[in-house]
């Protein structure tokens, strides 16, 4: 008989578990990868949990074609891939799982290579390096040096189940991994490599992860990405409690990476972050890494007041759509907010007699802004002019203690800002009203004002959008007056709000571009691409570094 060969009945060397939901578009691709693996004896083992597309009837296809070898499970819909896998180890005959998801292509010969490496010392797991594939882009990751202890592989290891086959016997002593949740390889995987003792590695990239734009895997800004937060803490939970330490700086890590990669959900990150600071405040390895150590110091230690989640619309003179309105309700925030619509009912226009001859001279934005100011300085929330097109939520800025938008490099915008209740800030800005001359400072009355009060601040041009080492935080054109991000990114740059111009159309200081071509005029220089290099270099000598002290240590 061939070695590896499959007859109907024998044990298989291998098992692939591939969770099936909706994939009609790429199952057939992966499948054939699966099928034609040059280690024959193994067996396929896909779960369809609640497909309504073709999928399990693409499954009986290839079950019909190679029988014994294929082999297909229903279960009821349950979100996440957990249930399936789940489901599928248990009825695994192999004593060596590998797992494959079914939009994604494994390399003819990944099972013979990790198969062949696991049996030389009976290795509880056999990792091996990755391509991310985006388009005609693939960047390799996940390569590791051997011998690789459980440290090293819980540090610097890929937190997926695709790279790897592990024993039967350690995902036993694991135990089940998390169900109806999304992104339960990320927890799973920390503690699998925590109970690692017996670690291979091959050099050989086995697997083809395909980084779709519009995938829901790939979409970070669903409020699936959340499940990262339960993730992180299931890891911390069950992982083995001699490596927690290690266990806890990934975890670290992987938040300050979730800052940059899924900002929208900042203020729910920092909220872990807090949680968990006192298990990493003393953390020898975290500390290894001084820079990221201080600037995640400097998030847990934020203060414990987020911006509420209050909407002021300035509505004083002004005729505001139930559109706007409703569009304000349902996007300024992905958990729900309170709107307060600024009007003649709620701002007493006889307050000051300045807000007074502003009425009477139709000047509402100077009304609203006043009134916005007042309200956030008892409240705390954020101030939304009717011209204002909310693209993203304002989840990202509710750490500041209070915020303000640049137009340009020397003018900030009256029709956004925000900040928490009482803050210093505000105070100063509302203060200058009662001494102001309306005819002389009419029109850009408060953006001056918001200028002047930055500036005290001593806020550099060189720090907008630092959410953490100032008391004001300034942001970029890009943030909130105009959307330049591109919109096939998988890691788009934080965007919340963009500025409709269309009234000012005409006026002296505007025009009409592309957003296409305002995006291809600032990446001309390809300074955004240096200074990205840059970060690499820089993040991979800290990795050495680790390395070092890691080996000293030992």
């Amino acid at each position: 008989m061939k070695e590896g060969s499959l007859y109907y009945g024998e044990k298989p060397l291998v098992t692939i578990v591939v969770p099936v939901y909706n994939s009609e578009k790429y199952l057939r691709i992966c499948l054939d990868s699966l099928v034609s693996q040059s280690l024959d004896n193994i067996e396929i083992i896909a779960v369809d949990d609640g497909s309504v597309d073709e999928s399990l009837a693409i499954l009986e296809d290839y079950k019909k074609k190679f029988p014994g070898k294929v082999i297909i499970y229903t279960i009821p819909h349950v979100h996440g891939a957990g249930a399936p896998r789940n489901f599928a180890i248990e009825k695994a005959r192999a004593d060596y799982i590998g797992f494959c998801d079914a939009d994604d292509v494994m390399d003819v010969h990944s099972m013979e290579l990790l198969y062949c490496k696991a049996k030389e010392k009976d290795y509880d797991i056999v990792c091996a390096p990755a391509f991310h594939v985006n388009g005609d882009k693939r960047v390799l990751y996940g390569q590791l040096k051997e011998p690789i202890s459980t440290e090293t592989l819980i540090l610097n290891g890929q937190v997926y189940l695709w790279n790897k086959i592990i024993h039967k016997r350690l995902l036993n002593k694991v135990g089940r991994m998390p169900e109806n949740v999304s992104l339960e390889d990320l927890g799973y995987s920390l503690v699998l490599h925590s109970y690692a003792r017996k670690i291979g590695y091959i050099e050989y990239p086995v697997y083809y992860y395909m980084k779709r734009f519009g995938s829901d895997s790939n979409n970070v800004f669903t409020l699936r990405n959340l499940d990262t937060i339960q993730a992180r803490q299931y890891a911390l939970d069950k992982c083995n409690p001699e490596y927690k330490e290690y266990v806890a700086a990934y975890v670290a890590r992987h938040i300050n990476s979730d800052f940059r990669k899924r900002w929208i959900f900042t203020d729910r990150f920092i909220e872990q972050l807090k949680d968990i600071w006192v298990e990493l405040k003393d953390n020898k390895i975290l500390k290894s890494d001084e820079y990221l150590y201080r600037r995640l110091e400097k998030f847990a230690e934020i203060s414990n007041v987020p911006i509420p989640r209050n909407i002021f619309i300035g509505g004083i003179g002004v005729e505001l759509s139930d559109g706007f309105i409703r569009s304000c309700k349902e996007n300024a925030f992905y958990d729900s907010c309170t709107i307060t619509i600024l009007n003649e009912k709620n701002c007493d226009i006889n307050e000051l007699e300045i807000l007074k001859e502003a009425y009477e001279n139709n000047d509402f934005d100077f009304l609203n802004g006043y009134f916005a100011l007042k309200f956030i300085l008892k409240e705390g929330g954020i101030y939304l002019d009717r011209r204002i097109i909310i693209d993203r939520p304002f989840n990202y800025v509710r750490y500041c203690r209070a915020f303000f938008a640049l137009l340009d490099e020397e003018t900030y915008s009256d029709w956004v800002f925000g900040g928490i209740s009482e803050n210093e800030a505000m105070s100063e800005i509302l203060e200058t009203y009662k001494n102001a001359d309306r005819f002389k400072y009419s029109l850009d009355f408060l953006r001056n004002k918001i200028k002047d009060t930055v500036e005290r601040y001593e806020v550099p041009k060189s720090e907008v959008n630092n959410l953490i080492d100032y008391p004001i935080t300034v942001f970029s054109p890009d943030v909130m007056v105009c959307d330049i991000t591109t919109p096939t990114s998988l890691k788009p740059e934080p965007h919340v709000c963009t500025h409709d111009f269309t009234s000012e159309l005409g006026g002296e200081g505007y025009s009409v571009i592309k957003k296409t071509t305002l995006s291809s005029l600032l990446n001309i220089s390809g300074a955004n691409d240096e200074l990205n290099e840059v970060k690499k270099e820089n993040a991979m000598l800290r990795i050495r570094l680790r390395e070092l002290e890691y080996s000293k240590e030992k």
